[in-house]
């Protein structure tokens, strides 16, 4: 069980805690916290064994809060206000900027280009908003397929979709949609651990395809084969006003952590780390019982690691 708290103060030297009574969850935390014309509005975000969501809880003073609204959408968002709003990341299909006049109805007003894009920094100031994050181009790599017996299974990880279509007529027979952060599988996939083997039923749950652990397995490591990794970059979008938002210009942004965003009147500063190269390294198997066989590699850096990375402080303005 997690437990939440909040800290009060009306000085800035006796702070007074204050319980939210929320709901018990395996893994709880507070997402964000932010001030607009409706008072205190905090973030808490959830995590349960039927999946995740994020709740959102409104005080006047700090003191005496109340649920305002709930959202199945996972993940908890830092919150900022500006123009009479208050605006939150959104972790959709997409990533995103979310906005609310009220606090409990929230519309989207962004969304990234890319599935491969992920914001986790959302400030505002007097210059405009901005949400920092990283993209990263096939991000999730190619789908996994299984065919067999005159049908396809197609698993894709950027719309967390699987579907099994005919070959033959192409009639898609059944559709399932993914939810990564529920720890159980949903009802049309039927795990037979003793006999090793996977079904997938339609909606009446008709047997649409099975297959092995080790189809699966040999599937997913094919795809893994035909992955090609890149570098994540800088992803910066702004606005002046919440309803346009623009794509900055990354050029010599090259930043792995952010740790914080701060937004002026004339000017964007972004505190960060930049990516940490790993070492050379050889690999050096294990041996283990009478005969000598390989059980085991591990990777051993060829060189200590050494400092850590630099802190870096990047300044932008608009043109």
């Amino acid at each position: 069980e997690t437990e939440l708290v909040v800290l009060v103060t009306t000085d800035g030297s006796v702070w007074n805690r204050v319980e939210l009574a929320t709901a018990v969850a395996e893994e709880a935390g507070i997402g964000g916290i932010g001030f607009g014309q409706n008072g205190f509005l905090l973030s808490v975000f959830r995590y349960e064994p039927d999946g995740a969501g994020q709740d959102f809880w409104r005080s006047v003073d700090g003191q005496d809060w109340e649920l305002f609204s709930s959202s199945d959408e996972p993940g908890g968002s830092p919150i900022v206000s500006a123009d009479g709003a208050y605006y939150r990341l959104s972790y959709g299909g997409r990533a995103g900027i979310a906005r609310s006049a009220d606090g409990a109805t929230w519309a989207p007003v962004h969304e990234s280009a890319s599935g491969g894009t992920y914001y986790n920094t959302l400030s505002a100031g007097e210059l405009g908003l901005v949400a920092v994050g990283q993209e990263q181009d096939e991000y999730y790599g190619p789908p996994v397929i299984i065919a067999k017996d005159g049908r396809t299974l197609v698993l894709d990880g950027e719309t967390g979709r699987i579907t099994v279509t005919e070959d033959a007529t192409g009639e898609i027979l059944t559709t399932i949609e993914l939810d990564v952060y529920s720890v159980e599988a949903p009802a049309q996939i039927i795990e037979d651990e003793e006999n090793g083997t996977i079904a997938i039923t339609d909606v009446d749950g008709n047997i649409v395809m099975e297959f092995t652990e080790e189809e699966a397995n040999a599937a997913s490591e094919e795809s893994d084969r035909e992955y090609e990794y890149s570098e994540p970059e800088a992803a910066i979008v702004f606005s002046y006003d919440g309803e346009k938002w623009f794509t900055a210009t990354t050029v010599g942004v090259e930043f792995a952590w952010v740790q914080s965003v701060a937004v002026g009147s004339d000017s964007i500063v972004i505190i960060g780390q930049p990516g940490y190269a790993q070492p050379d390294s050889i690999d050096r198997p294990i041996e283990s019982g009478s005969d000598g066989t390989t059980e085991a590699t591990l990777v051993y850096p060829t060189e200590p690691y050494g400092e850590g990375p630099e802190t870096y402080v990047w300044v932008g303005r608009p043109r």
